[in-house]
């Protein structure tokens, strides 16, 4: 990611790809087509469409999934782009947009973690979104979605609060939360259902706004007049495994 400006700099926690892209591959105004059906209900908690990005995953990847050297040339990537096993990204070529700033882009990454599927990276605003939410949004149809039941943190590089991130737990609560904001462990995770076995969480990367706070409100800590304050639209949305949430430059 280039950090060499502020406003760069403020979205360094959203991994950007310099790969190539497929020039045959369909522009934002046209859906992919012929891709493999949505997984079975029996192998995540809801039959989600493939054709949206939601907790399950996105098209033919499941989080969870065990990326092969295989699935890797089906992205056309032989290698990782980061030239490290543990941690990199696929480009998903099919949807694509044009980026004011990078030209022609993925509307969606992958984030591969130890060799399994880990986050989703949502940048083009015509990818679709589980729960309606995409990326241009305002904050306010953010808070109404999720009944205002997100966490506040100021965006670590951008501390003038012009960035921000609000961040939802789908499928799971917090129990004996940390003070020090450090990586979920399973002894701070309850699933809310027997039948899922990854928690996944959601982060709104939020451009335009005003800081709040000096580091973040709680989902049950807002005030109303914090409530007023908050203001900007959705610059992308991750959704995956806390560990990949937390993580501030991608792979980093």
């Amino acid at each position: 990611m280039n950090t060499e400006t502020p406003t760069e700099a403020a979205n360094a926690s959203a991994p950007v790809s310099e790969a190539p892209l497929d020039t045959d591959a369909s522009d934002q105004n046209t859906p992919p087509t012929s891709m493999p059906s949505a997984p079975s209900a029996s192998n995540t908690p809801k039959a989600y469409d493939a054709q949206i990005v939601s907790p399950a995953g996105y098209k033919t990847l499941r989080f969870g999934q065990d990326i092969t050297a295989e699935i890797r040339e089906q992205f056309g990537a032989k290698e990782p782009d980061t030239g490290d096993e543990s941690c990199y990204y696929l480009s998903d070529n099919t949807l694509t947009y044009n980026s004011t700033e990078f030209g022609k882009r993925a509307s969606v990454l992958y984030q591969i973690i130890d060799g399994k599927m880990a986050l989703i990276h949502v940048q083009g605003p015509n990818a679709p979104f589980y729960n309606g939410v995409r990326v241009g949004d305002s904050v306010d149809s953010v808070m109404a979605t999720h009944d205002g039941q997100l966490d506040y943190e100021v965006d670590h590089y951008a501390q003038n609060g012009d960035y921000y991130n609000l961040i939802a737990n789908v499928n799971f609560t917090v129990v004996n939360p940390s003070k020090d904001g450090s990586v979920l462990t399973t002894d701070n995770i309850k699933m809310t259902n027997d039948t899922d076995t990854l928690p996944i969480q959601v982060e709104y990367h939020i451009k335009n706004g005003q800081k709040l706070s000096q580091n973040t409100i709680a989902a049950d800590s807002w005030s109303a007049a914090d409530k007023d304050k908050l203001v900007g639209e959705v610059d992308s949305i991750d959704i995956g495994i806390p560990e990949a949430i937390y993580l501030i430059e991608g792979c980093s």
